[in-house]
């Protein structure tokens, strides 16, 4: 059964979790990357075509997704480093669809997880 919904999903709120706590350490990793190094190739936009509705990466994601070739491109191909980079633009656009929720202080939660067999 498929997922229609514009809803989040526990899913999707995990990734961007996850993105937004390693985000800055990669990229004050790609932002002390040497000067000297080459120029990557735009593999996202060379090795797979764009889905339609997709945007360009941004200047974040780039900056991640070099991180990331600097550290193990020797190990991927191109088209490993496209995958990689349309899914950090993914969780970092996921990330920004949750900053930009409303969500006041005074919101409960939906529901109160119980143990099994605990008190009641």
């Amino acid at each position: 059964m498929a997922h229609e919904s514009n809803d989040l999903t526990r899913r999707d709120f995990a990734k961007a979790a996850v993105a937004a706590a390693v985000a800055p350490a990669l990229a004050a990793c790609a932002a002390t990357a040497p000067e000297t190094s080459p120029t990557p190739a735009p593999v996202a936009a060379a090795a797979t075509p764009a889905a339609p509705g997709r945007q360009e990466p941004t200047p974040l994601a780039r900056a991640l997704a070099e991180a990331i070739r600097v550290q193990y491109g020797d190990r991927m191909t191109d088209e490993e480093m496209a995958k990689v980079q349309l899914g950090i633009s993914g969780v970092l656009s996921t990330a920004e669809r949750l900053r930009r929720f409303p969500l006041p202080i005074s919101t409960e939660p939906t529901f109160v997880y119980r143990v099994p067999g605990g008190e009641r």
